[in-house]
């Protein structure tokens, strides 16, 4: 009887070869490169509570104390609070910036230790708003 050969199936997985291992090697190299040289996440407060005591819903932000630019946290209801998570950590005071109904009601410099604890809306600044 005849011996018939036949050939092995072909591999499920193919792998690289000669030049091929080589720019697996190198792609490897490149991430770890970078992993190294790109910056570390910037540092967050992680979450920061604010209570607004006042009639109307106040639209809050955040901002270093020598900077123009503001980071933007969101709406606190009348009569209610709100926590903002991952808040940046811009330095050891805040300069928290209150608006009522899209009008500017200013600034309050505050420290980080005191948002991270809870911050209540000063009552003269909803009390203004609340007279208009």
């Amino acid at each position: 009887m005849p011996v018939t050969h036949r050939r092995p199936p072909a591999p499920l997985v193919h792998l690289p070869t000669g030049s091929g291992w080589l720019a697996v090697v190198a792609a490897a190299a490149l991430l770890v490169v970078l992993a190294v040289l790109l910056p570390p996440s910037p540092p967050t407060l992680g979450a920061v509570s604010f209570e607004n005591t006042g009639d109307q819903a106040v639209v809050l932000g955040v901002r270093a104390v020598d900077e123009g630019a503001t980071l933007a946290l969101g709406q606190v209801p009348a009569r209610g609070g709100a926590t903002f998570h991952q808040v940046l950590d811009l330095g050891d005071e805040l300069m928290v910036v209150l608006r009522y109904g899209g009008v500017s009601a200013g600034e309050v410099r505050v420290r980080r230790d005191e948002l991270v604890d809870g911050w209540r809306i000063p009552e003269a600044i909803s009390a203004h708003f609340t007279a208009r």
